[in-house]
């Protein structure tokens, strides 16, 4: 859903740092420098993975690997260059939240691995809400009032009658 169009992973990049930032006086046992840099991180290897910014299609790279495992051999090689231990516990902890921002694989999506972490469990959700919201913020202004949205799975209620923007013109 943030790569659907030009400059939307970087505004979910962005929009992800913001949550984060917020909500994290919410949760004060968490990292605050793991979880900043999970969400700044966690999409990196979609440079490698994609290309065309107009119309983004996957790479060889990216069908084979994936954009998980790129974003988390990128880290390790800028780590590598910079001098710093690659087996840091919070170099270790970023590149799980990353592997594991997909939970579950009923998503229709799947992880490498599931998030073992306060960490990668708040990077998880924090990610989610904001791609569910953007799709429904995308499928929104059409005429009617309930559209099946793949990502969810049923009918979602998008219509101008369930728009309080518009409500309160």
């Amino acid at each position: 859903m943030h790569h659907a169009y030009y400059a939307g992973l970087l505004e979910q990049t962005v929009e992800l740092a913001a949550a984060c930032l917020q909500l994290l006086p919410l949760y004060p046992d968490l990292d605050k420098d793991v979880a900043l840099a999970t969400c700044l991180l966690g999409d990196i290897g979609k440079v490698k993975a994609l290309e065309d910014p107009f119309a983004p299609e996957y790479t060889s790279t990216g069908e084979l690997i994936g954009h998980l495992a790129l974003s988390s051999e990128m880290i390790s090689q800028a780590a590598n260059e910079q001098g710093l231990d690659v087996n840091d516990q919070k170099l270790l902890a970023v590149k799980h939240g990353i592997l594991a921002q997909y939970g579950e694989t009923e998503s229709g999506l799947s992880s490498t691995v599931q998030a073992k972490t306060k960490e990668a469990l708040f990077y998880y959700y924090i990610k989610r809400m904001n791609t569910e919201l953007r799709a429904l913020q995308q499928a929104e202004g059409g005429e009617q009032d309930f559209v099946y949205l793949d990502l969810f799975k049923r009918k979602m209620a998008v219509g101008k009658a369930f728009n309080q923007e518009e409500e309160a013109e």
